[in-house]
């Protein structure tokens, strides 16, 4: 957190450069069925298909949903900047990103509200989303990242 402090965990997502083909396809999923089990369940099977296997289609920018309330978002916000830490495989990633809050007209809030409302049929239509952008050249790995050549 920008005091200093720190949150235990954010979900943060990735999303297409173009995020308009893939929120159709969520807002499809949730309008086609109401049956929470269901909508997860086709959810999962557009998330699981070949949604993530081209990197290059997806934008820098991730982002998070947050309620109306949420002083992490507000705090966040405010301060215009954080540091992300994640793991995976034993590595451990810090990656310092600049913060902002997204508009609800923008395409990336669009795509987030929508992902998120195919897992929680019970998600408010008034929400905040904040996208993080990367600062890569100041992220770091521990142990180092080692690349072949």
């Amino acid at each position: 957190m920008p005091d200093g402090g720190s949150v235990d965990a954010i979900n943060v997502l990735i999303l297409k450069r173009d995020p308009h083909e893939s929120t159709a396809r969520f807002q499809h999923i949730v309008r086609r069925t109401h049956d929470p089990k269901e909508r997860l369940e086709e959810a999962l099977k557009e998330l699981a298909a070949a949604y993530y296997q081209r990197p290059y289609e997806f934008a820098e920018v991730m982002t998070a949903l947050f309620s109306l309330e949420s002083a992490v978002a507000d705090k966040l916000i405010q301060h215009g900047e954080c540091e992300l830490a994640f793991e995976q495989f034993r590595q451990r990633y810090e990656l310092p990103c600049a913060v902002r809050a997204l508009d609800a007209c923008e395409a990336e809030f669009q795509a987030t509200y929508a992902h998120n409302r195919m897992f929680n049929p019970t998600l408010p239509g008034n929400v905040r989303v904040v996208a993080f952008t990367p600062e890569w050249d100041l992220g770091r790995a521990t142990p180092p990242v080692q690349t072949t050549r």
